[in-house]
Order: C-alpha cells, then sequence, then structure tokens
C-alpha cells in the first residue's frame, strides 16, 4: 500500500463504485481507480477487490499494481486498456470485426473466469460488457472485482438482486413437481451464485458481441428502465424458454444458448464452453481463415456484423429493432401467423405489448397511443 502518487492524473470517466484517472508518465501504463469509503460496507468492497486482483494473474485479467490509501480516499492502481470497455467496441460503428475475432474473445475470457473458478474458487458477479476491458491491440481483459465472492464447494449462497440486473443469471426455478403461482415459483426459487451464473453472463456477453446490440431490449421501459420482473415473470410462466438465438453458424448458436439456460444446472462450466471454442475455431476452416485484428475506418457511419456470421466475406450492416420488428412481422403475415396483445395499466395510462402464439414478446411494453402511430 502507498499514501500517495507522483503522477499527472487524467480523468477517463466513471467506472463500477468510484472514478478513473490515467497516470501519465506511468510504465507500464496504468490508470487508478478512486472511491471514497465513508462506511464499512465500502471500505470492504475496495478491500474485497483488491484482494481478489492480488491474486489473479492471468492475461486476460486486469492486473492490480497496488493500492492508495488517504482518509477516507483510497485507490487502486491497475493495468491500462486503451481502448476501454467492450462495450464501447460493440457499439462503435467504426470497428469492424469477424466472427474469428469472436471466437478468440470467446476463448480468452472463458480462459479467464475458468481461471478464477479453478485456481483460485472466486466468481465474478457481474460480468458485463462494462466491465470487461480492450488494449489497444484488441485483448480483452476482465475487471472490476468489487462484487467477486470466494466459493469452497462450488457455490455460495448470496442476496438476490447482487450485480448488474440485465446480465444476472435468472433465479433458479425449483422443479419438485408441487403446484405453486408465479409469485411462489420466484419466492421459492435458488438464488445461490455459482460458477454457472458467471457462464451466463458471459454467454450474453457473446451474445452481444455476435449481434451488436444490447440483449433483452425488449424488457426495456420507456427505453432505459430494464424490467427485470416481467422478465422473470415471462420464464416462470415459460412465456419465454431460451434467449432469442444469434445470428451465426448453428454450432456457436448451439453453445451461447447452453450457456444461456434459464436452469443453471443445465449449464456447462467455463473449462467445458472453452475446449468447445477451441474446437469449433479449429475445425471450422473458414473460420480460422478469417482475420482476427479488427479494423477501423473513421469514416465508417453505420455498424456491421461479424465478418463470416454467414459464411461469407461480405459486410452485413446490423439491422435497426424497427427493422428486426418489421421483418417478423412480415414473415408472421406470410405464415398466417397469429398475434396476441397483452395490455396493462400503468397508473392511469393503458401500455400493450404483442406477442406471438407462443407467449415469447413481439414488441416491448410502449404506451396504446403510440401503438396507432
Amino acid at each position: 500500500m502507498t499514501t500517495s502518487n507522483p503522477f499527472v492524473e487524467r480523468y477517463i470517466g466513471d467506472g463500477a463504485m468510484g472514478q478513473v484517472y490515467e497516470l501519465i508518465g506511468h510504465k507500464p501504463p496504468a490508470v487508478i481507480k478512486y472511491m471514497f469509503c465513508g462506511n464499512d460496507a465500502q471500505l470492504e468492497i475496495f478491500k474485497n477487490e483488491c484482494e481478489a486482483l492480488k491474486k489473479i494473474y492471468h492475461i486476460n485479467v486486469v492486473r492490480l499494481y497496488r493500492y492508495t490509501e488517504e482518509g477516507i480516499k483510497v485507490g487502486i492502481v491497475m493495468e491500462y486498456c486503451q481502448k476501454g470497455p467492450l462495450k464501447g467496441v460493440i457499439l462503435d460503428p467504426t470497428i469492424t470485426y469477424s466472427m474469428n475475432t469472436v471466437l478468440t474473445w470467446g476463448i480468452q475470457l472463458f480462459d479467464a473466469i475458468d481461471h478464477m473458478y479453478q485456481k483460485h474458487q472466486l466468481v465474478h458477479r457481474d460480468i458485463k460488457p462494462d466491465n470487461i476491458f480492450v488494449t489497444n491491440e484488441y485483448q480483452l481483459k476482465i475487471g472490476d472485482f468489487g462484487l467477486v465472492k470466494v466459493v469452497g464447494d462450488g457455490t455460495v449462497t448470496g442476496t438476490f438482486g447482487i450485480g448488474t440486473q440485465r446480465y444476472m443469471s435468472p433465479p433458479e426455478m425449483k422443479e419438485d413437481g408441487a403446484q405453486r403461482d408465479v409469485y411462489e415459483q420466484i419466492e421459492k426459487a435458488d438464488v445461490s451464485n455459482s460458477h454457472r451464473n458467471d457462464v451466463y453472463s458471459l454467454g450474453l456477453v457473446m451474445w452481444e458481441i455476435i449481434e451488436r446490440r444490447t440483449i433483452f431490449t425488449n424488457y426495456e421501459v420507456s427505453g432505459m428502465f430494464f424490467d427485470r420482473d416481467q422478465l422473470l415473470f415471462d420464464i416462470a410462466l415459460k412465456r419465454v424458454t431460451e434467449i432469442e438465438s444469434p445470428e451465426c453458424q448453428s454450432e456457436v448458436q448451439e453453445i451461447i444458448l447452453g450457456c444461456t439456460n434459464f436452469q443453471r444446472i443445465h449449464r456447462p462450466k467455463a473449462a467445458e464452453v472453452l475446449d468447445f471454442l477451441k474446437q469449433t475455431q479449429k475445425a471450422n476452416e473458414f473460420i480460422s481463415s478469417l482475420p482476427f485484428m479488427p479494423t477501423e475506418d473513421k469514416n465508417q457511419k453505420e455498424l456491421k456484423k461479424p465478418i463470416g456470421f454467414d459464411d461469407r466475406t461480405e459486410g452485413v450492416m446490423v439491422e435497426s429493432e424497427e427493422r428486426k420488428y418489421e421483418k417478423r412481422f412480415e414473415a408472421g403475415s406470410k405464415l398466417k401467423e397469429r398475434v396476441y396483445a397483452l395490455i396493462k395499466m400503468e397508473w392511469t395510462t393503458p401500455h400493450i405489448r404483442l406477442i406471438d402464439y407462443q407467449g415469447n414478446p413481439r414488441t416491448e411494453w410502449l404506451k396504446f397511443g403510440a401503438v396507432a402511430e
């Protein structure tokens, strides 16, 4: 631990639980994340992250150099990943990458969480694109370990609600044959934090890398608030039985759907996913022939799907959410598919959502007047 910092600091942005600054002139390049620990709980989070990072040495995990303490102001000095969070790369239209990039990134990330679990009995509990960082060489590194937890027997019971709701594993529903309503199913669900919950979150990250858009946007209210409760109800009622398949090779779809199985017991461990991704990359000569290194074109204004997602080398633009809905409805009309409407009241305003005959959402919740428009 040190008590002073001799480097000039340049503000980068806000990270989990604190602000992040680049340390100008530090060798190797480094950043410092500051927290104000005004109570024991915040200090515990800080110490938890430091202890977790000190134990882990893996090329795809952000490296801790040291930490500082000045009264209630504490800081973690760690490796600097110049291209910032993965979320920014996924949504940056000037960056184009291939399915070889996708598989290589998947191998890096699943290798990292497998190392954390196998070597250190750690689960991250907040895996998401904002907590994965990108170097100048487009290597990925997992960071922000404030919610990391040590597991002894493979699982640890924690408080339901820890993590980022969009990327959190659903609670595992009991399947003991007892008749329960949806509220009882959720209330009695197993909320243990296990290694396979990190696998679930990383499966969603892989989905976003391929789709280049955010998962579960149909569960957003007014385009901002993520309605996790509605997602859990739909899962409990079996209106939703799996996530939407990403547009890519069937073998990659299969492993992502396996990682994101709503029942934890049916998910693979990270080591199994890692082996599968390595085998797929080696066996698929087309994917392995594609370049790993992403390209950058400052004049490109629209997002492109990963090159090779459709077994072709031509670039394909990412479709907007609106166009995806239009295509679904066009396909539905051709197949004479029935579409149903759900209506709910929010205060005094009616909202409507369209679903298909299986109960799968076709639109987000919209104000009744917006549907007519």
